[in-house]
């Protein structure tokens, strides 16, 4: 006698299954009727369920972003750990498949994100752009760490050396409602002086520290040559005057309308120059054209070290 429940077999008199506790049914056909299980015990009818095929998952033919240790569902073939002729961490010992050169996967992933050259080693290498928000951010950390406290200080010193009739007068000329005498408060000089230091740190920066100031050391990027090596001071200070020429077209505007219109054309000629960073290839400004440069990332693809 079966159970027709869980289809486990009975002795001929037992009133209850000994496996589920179903009650049996004396005498009726259908428990005599039911099928034993399978090996398993599993509950398996005499009417099998068709079988479900289900489709094979083809490798894939270039490398996933996932990899290494890239798992497909339940179904699929067993893919490797690492993609064919894949080197971790960053690139391939052979060509991908459909590749016509040896590229690190990064590059092949996004090849415009990167500036190729020829070390002095010989070595192939790949650096990384440096995006136009780091370039702001760098740019933007180093006026306010190093630009305005030096501004601030000499203008300081120049208010503590001045004699009380020189500060009467300054009083008269700040309470007055002449914006042109509210602007002249502070002399040329001193703004000069504040810019020429400036452009002082910063050329030496680019040139005694691998092409970095403070705030692209912070946020990990560099100037270098277009065949990658470090800027020499000519290089250095050439680069930097261009920015700097905006801030001596201010200084030399009140001094008629000729070069009001030099200062005019100076800052908007600064503006452009950055601002076609934007739609370069390479990310180059005019300053960087100017000097034959290039802002990239600290880390490097670097042919036989990193790929």
């Amino acid at each position: 006698m079966y159970c027709i429940r869980c289809g486990k077999k009975n002795v001929p008199d037992a009133l209850f299954c000994y496996n589920c506790g179903t009650q049996l049914l004396q005498g009726a056909e259908d428990s005599e009727k039911a099928v034993p299980p399978d090996s398993a015990g599993d509950r398996t009818t005499a009417e099998e369920s068709p079988a479900v095929t289900l489709p094979e998952r083809p490798l894939p033919s270039q490398p996933s972003p996932n990899w290494p240790g890239h798992r497909p569902p339940s179904g699929g073939p067993v893919w490797p750990a690492t993609p064919p002729s894949y080197t971790y961490p960053y690139g391939a010992s052979s060509p991908p498949p459909g590749q016509a050169n040896d590229l690190p996967y990064p590059v092949i992933s996004n090849p415009k994100a990167y500036y190729p050259y020829i070390s002095k080693e010989g070595k192939k290498v790949y650096a990384a752009l440096a995006p136009f928000g780091l370039r702001v951010g760098a740019a933007l950390l180093d006026t306010i760490v190093v630009y305005l406290p030096l501004a601030f200080l000499i203008t300081f010193i120049y208010f503590a050396t001045l004699s009380p009739v020189e500060i009467e007068n300054l009083n008269t000329l700040l309470t007055s409602d002449d914006l042109s005498k509210i602007s002249g408060a502070t002399p040329n000089w001193v703004n000069l002086l504040s810019g020429t230091l400036y452009l002082s740190y910063v050329t030496l920066m680019h040139w005694l520290f691998k092409g970095q100031t403070l705030g692209k050391r912070l946020l990990g990027i560099k100037v270098i040559h277009l065949d990658g090596t470090r800027l020499n001071f000519n290089t250095a200070l050439l680069r930097s005057v261009f920015g700097f020429s905006s801030m001596l077209g201010g200084i030399i505007a009140p001094y008629g309308a000729l070069f009001y219109l030099i200062s005019l054309g100076l800052t908007l000629m600064v503006m452009w120059g950055f601002a076609s960073i934007i739609s370069d290839k390479y990310r180059r400004g005019w300053h960087d054209k100017l000097a034959e440069t290039i802002e990239v990332r600290s880390i490097e693809l670097v042919q036989g070290i990193n790929y």
